[in-house]
């Protein structure tokens, strides 16, 4: 019952805005955190990996502080093009929808 008359205190003082704020902030922390638990699991796997490979595969390749980091940046490299690409594709898409329903609503008044 606390908790309702506060939450009523609250959008009483600052209206339906402080909720739309709420939800935008929760959101935006669920991109944020999601991002950042993918750079973590880059940077694990991408110390994992020279171990693996040398273990797993036999690549003759020294494990050094350089070669972990070179794999932490060719990591975060592939996730840029990675999120790069995402965002073309989604690009490409929105304008071929675009497009599509402009031709059909243009066959619509032809007929």
């Amino acid at each position: 019952m606390e908790i309702i008359s506060i939450i009523n205190e609250i959008i009483s003082q600052y209206g339906i805005f402080i909720l739309a704020l709420f939800v935008l902030f929760i959101l935006i922390l669920k991109i944020v955190a999601k991002i950042i638990l993918r750079a973590v699991l880059i940077i694990i796997s991408s110390v994992i990996f020279p171990f693996f490979s040398k273990k797993f595969f036999g690549i003759p390749q020294e494990i050094t502080i350089q070669t972990i980091l070179s794999f932490v940046i060719l990591g975060f490299i592939i996730l840029g093009v990675y999120y790069f690409l995402k965002i073309l594709w989604k690009i490409s898409e929105t304008i071929a929808n675009t497009i599509e329903k402009i031709s059909e609503k243009e066959k619509c008044k032809k007929k």
